[in-house]
């Protein structure tokens, strides 16, 4: 499997990125992207060049590093390490805990890799405590769990019914009320938990979204888990950016996407933080795609609940991305990255807006010295009749 790097700028900094395809490994690529970021690894000169690199390349890379991180705690193998990493091209399975901060994931094996070559793995799909029959009805559950609690809605029902009719025929005693009643709670707990799953498909809330600004450190880079995809995020103490990865804008002067919604209005800025065009090189083929993927797989995922009875299926969980390789070419995105001249365009581009900021926010600051000399001089000339 091989991928296109690209060559962007990030404040006053060259680097390279990797782009995903449509069947990328989504997990491996935001842990690569986020160390290429920090600088904690680079590229070799040839994949800079070619501007593409293999799956087994970028593999390669994290396990030199890996080698290197002597001072990591003892609680790690580094042989275990060595055998996930090539488990996490074919996707991660991430179990969602609802209750426990922007860092609340299920611990697997594979999660243990971001521990690892330390990079923060976070979500902001969070109840807020402030709507207290919600938070109620998800406790302490996870993801896995409340979907295992959904497929149970169907038997609960009819179960109530039989109850319904028992009590029409005055044959219930004390004991069949009070079980009336605990079914009746339990399926009022299903439906606000299936209120709750189904008004934020995107996996993100705004309450989520607040606690994601409010713990991640300033000028860090990060992992986003949102809409069953893994982002590399940099947050810059006032906004939330996702790298933008997708192969759609291999051209054109996109780098971030700015998570200021939740409901996917979204704004592209270029390396300078500067408002882009979104045009034929900017487009996101999976974004229409997002909340349908993720019903599908919570769907998919009931139906393993209710048709295994238990077993591996049981612990499905709903990140699990799974990579399958296309056979064929690098596809004709490599070919228009290697052309030096459409880089050269886009870089003078970035600069000319860079310089056309700098500019505007020099005039700003002149204007708004001339207001301070202007309010200075009335204040002085009402002093002066003062003292006549």
């Amino acid at each position: 499997m091989e991928f296109v790097v690209k060559q962007i700028i990030v404040g006053e900094q060259k680097t390279y990125i990797v782009l995903q395809n449509e069947n990328g490994p989504c997990p491996l690529l935001a842990i690569s992207n986020c160390l290429l970021l920090r600088d904690s690894i680079a590229l070799p000169a040839k994949n800079r060049n070619s501007r593409t690199i293999t799956l087994e390349e970028i593999i390669g890379i994290l396990a030199n590093l890996a080698l290197t991180k002597t001072d990591v705690a003892s609680s790690f193998s580094l042989n275990e390490i060595l055998t996930l990493m090539p488990s996490l091209a074919r996707g991660l399975d991430v179990n969602v805990k609802f209750h426990a901060g922007v860092s609340g994931f299920e611990f697997t094996d594979q999660i243990t890799a971001f521990d690892f070559f330390g990079v923060s793995l976070v979500h902001g799909w969070l109840n807020d405590p402030q709507d207290e029959m919600t938070a109620n009805a998800i406790g302490g559950r996870s993801y896995n769990q409340l979907i295992e609690q959904q497929c149970l809605e169907s038997d609960l029902r009819l179960e109530l019914e039989g109850k319904e009719k028992e009590k029409e025929k005055e044959k219930e005693g004390e004991e069949g009320k009070e079980k009336l009643c605990t079914l009746a709670e339990e399926l009022n707990t299903i439906h606000l938990v299936k209120t709750f799953l189904n008004s934020t498909r995107s996996q993100l809330t705004y309450y989520g979204l607040q606690e994601l600004h409010g713990k991640l450190p300033t000028l860090s880079y990060s992992v986003l888990f949102r809409n069953n995809h893994f982002s590399t995020c940099f947050f810059n103490d006032e906004s939330l950016f996702l790298l933008c990865t997708d192969e759609g804008y291999l051209t054109g002067n996109i780098v971030w996407e700015k998570l200021g919604d939740i409901d996917g209005d979204s704004e592209y800025v270029d390396g300078f933080f500067v408002a882009a065009r979104v045009d034929g090189g900017g487009v996101n083929p999976f974004s229409e795609h997002d909340e349908d993927l993720a019903k599908a797989i919570t769907e998919s995922y009931a139906d393993n609940v209710q048709g295994s009875g238990g077993g591996e299926d049981e612990h499905m969980a709903v990140g699990t991305m799974v990579a399958m390789p296309e056979e064929g070419g690098t596809g004709t995105g490599a070919e228009q990255l290697r052309s030096d001249e459409t880089f050269v365009r886009n870089l003078v581009e970035q600069e000319q807006r860079a310089q056309q900021q700098q500019q505007q926010r020099v005039q700003q600051q002149q204007q708004q010295q001339q207001r301070v000399q202007q309010q200075q001089q009335r204040e002085q000339q009402k002093s002066n009749c003062n003292i006549c």
